[in-house]
């Protein structure tokens, strides 16, 4: 299992480094995303735009504990077994692979579109699916949003105590797409040792639309282009080498990355 951690880390000479290079080519089996004071998870609009390349990576959460000042468990992932499948490590790892998961500091949240879970791939030829999400949180929070390419299409506001919303709708799908459930709150939840918004998002439900296909956002593709392009002159310039056949190597990866971008918005 191979999850690419400290996705915000950044260098003077490049943002993101190897591991967009290893996602590109198929090597990544997830996502961090962390959630540190009040940040409503800065991590996730990158998480957004390799969805929007098209990258089927599943979303994973993590304390980012490097100290015993940070509580294990701040933001955690939950994930799906299968009918009658056993509570083991593996089973748990090939859940998160497969998507079949969320992320929460504290709301617990079902998403389905036509009855099919998070990681799924959802078949249609209608012009519409239908979606089911609903949130429970005893933390108060302020909306229940399903997002679909990363943009909001339709949302709820919670009722009672403990806090509950649900959204039970059909929405219209014009081609294929990424869809996932985001629960969001301005209050705190306190007891760690830096508070948090209130915070849990679904894995993706991808769309297939018979003759209109995913199509990558090309000004997010030629974001990624130009990073890339940062990082091939740092491993023909700076990279600690110690022979030229290793410098070829190190390059030729992230070249092979570039090529792999290309192609999804040709």
């Amino acid at each position: 299992m191979v999850v690419w951690t400290r996705t915000l880390h950044e260098t003077g000479d490049f943002d993101y480094g190897e591991p967009l290079v290893d996602l590109l080519l198929g090597q990544v089996d997830a996502f961090e995303i962390d959630h540190f004071e009040d940040s409503p998870c800065d991590a996730l609009a990158l998480w957004y735009e390799l969805l929007r390349l098209g990258l089927r990576v599943p979303l994973a959460g993590a304390s980012g504990k490097d100290s015993n000042g940070i509580a294990l468990g701040t933001l955690r992932t939950y994930v799906r077994l299968t009918p009658g499948e056993d509570v083991t490590c593996s089973g748990w790892i090939e859940g998160l692979r497969a998507g079949r998961s969320f992320v929460t500091n504290g709301p617990l949240l079902l998403f389905s579109v036509n009855g099919q879970a998070p990681g799924s791939v959802v078949q249609t030829t209608a012009s519409q699916v239908h979606i089911q999400a609903r949130a429970s949180s005893l933390a108060p929070f302020d909306s229940l949003a399903m997002v679909c390419n990363g943009e909001v299409l339709a949302e709820a506001a919670p009722t009672g105590t403990p806090a509950a919303a649900t959204l039970d709708i059909d929405v219209p799908i014009p081609s294929s797409c990424w869809l996932a459930a985001r629960c969001l709150g301005q209050g705190l939840v306190h007891h760690r040792p830096a508070n948090q918004r209130v915070f849990a998002h679904s894995g993706p439900i991808y769309v297939d639309v018979p003759g209109q296909p995913f199509r990558a956002n090309v000004q997010v593709a030629q974001r990624f282009a130009r990073e890339i392009e940062r990082m091939i002159a740092w491993c023909r310039t700076k990279a600690r080498c110690s022979t030229v056949e290793a410098r070829a190597r190190l390059t030729a990866g992230f070249i092979k990355a570039r090529a792999s971008l290309s192609s999804k918005v040709e």
